[in-house]
């Protein structure tokens, strides 16, 4: 496999906890998660880490590496943005991972990972024919009206500079977070969106409505694939956001710098929409990206292949289909289908 994938695997915390969760399906052991929380408190992580080497240097990876089930192996991405915590400090087994013996233990399981047909999709570009929005509504609420993205975009700014003002308001996350503009992920085979599957800080969603949507025209679209594209979107429409988000980033990195954001609403004269792939998201979030010396930024809160619509193109096609996400519920199928009708 291109080295880079797993490199790129490696270098940021959710990345390393999805070769991880893959690692500790490998480990027979009493449970994987405890001993090493045990191991921290009692200053012994290293030898459990050599145990842990042995493990994966035995394991026969070959069912990772040579996965077709594109749903299947997004159960280990899942489960790494289902640990993501961007308000607080760092997960633990986040911190161990962290470590440089932590990382390159996970080596191999990133080599397996990158390189299965499954996981081949990961970098890729907004599938725009593909696109579903996912509405957690209550049932019975009407469709999503998918208009008035300027105005909520200046509304966000307001209210960002506003809490520079102010000293914050517990804002965390980074992309434009708003109930009225549109955000989609893809549809896979046998799952009604990716959205379904890959959700940070879930409030417990269960029921969701699939909405397929087509695009009125060609639109203008970022591609975050990794670090880079984000800090050059930084940088090119930059927005202080140090006192809205300090409070809290600075517990999520431990660095304590001046922080910045892009502008959303001054992208929207340049873009209609931003696109994060899966390995983008391994790559990028929750890893502290720095400008220059005393100037960071932070990408929290945006869920793999999400893209966020910032102009209103889109409009619902056809009818939604109802799923049940069994994220809650790891004895049963992740998500399933009530019924198809879109």
């Amino acid at each position: 496999m291109n080295s880079n994938r797993a490199d790129d695997l490696l270098a940021g915390p959710r990345g390393r906890r999805a070769c991880w969760a893959v690692a500790d399906a490998q480990w027979l052991a009493r449970p994987r998660f405890e001993l090493l929380l045990i191991a921290k408190r009692d200053g012994a992580t290293q030898s459990v880490l050599r145990q842990f080497r042995k493990t994966i240097r035995d394991a026969d990876l070959s069912r990772i590496s040579n996965c077709t089930d594109e749903v299947e192996l997004l159960n280990f991405v899942a489960a790494s943005v289902g640990s993501a915590r961007y308000w607080q400090n760092p997960d633990e087994i986040d911190e161990i991972l962290a470590d440089a013996a932590g990382t390159e233990e996970l080596r191999r399981v990133a080599e397996a990972l990158g390189s299965a047909p499954a996981s081949a999709w990961w970098p890729s570009a907004l599938a725009l024919t593909e696109q579903v929005l996912v509405d957690w509504r209550p049932k019975g609420t009407p469709p999503p009206h998918l208009t008035g993205a300027r105005t909520v975009l200046h509304n966000w700014k307001q209210a960002t500079l506003a809490e520079e003002k102010t000293g914050g308001g517990g804002t965390w996350w980074s992309p434009p977070i708003e109930p009225e503009l549109a955000e989609t992920t893809r549809h896979l085979s046998n799952l009604g969106a990716v959205a379904l599957l890959l959700l940070e800080d879930s409030c417990g969603d269960i029921f969701g409505d699939c909405w397929n949507v087509r695009c009125r025209q060609q639109p203008r679209v970022y591609e975050l694939n990794g670090p880079k594209e984000w800090t050059e979107l930084v940088g090119r429409y930059a927005l202080e956001v140090t006192q809205g988000r300090r409070g809290a980033w600075v517990m999520a990195t431990g660095l304590d710098v001046r922080w910045f954001l892009p502008d959303w609403s001054r992208v929207a004269e340049d873009f209609d929409a931003v696109h994060l792939s899966v390995s983008g998201y391994l790559a990028i979030s929750g890893r502290p990206l720095l400008l220059d010396d005393r100037k960071a930024t932070f990408l929290a809160g945006w869920d793999p292949d999400k893209t966020f619509w910032l102009a209103d193109m889109l409009e619902l096609s056809g009818t939604a289909g109802e799923w049940e996400s069994m994220r809650h519920n790891p004895s049963r199928d992740w998500c399933v289908a009530l019924s198809e009708t879109y």
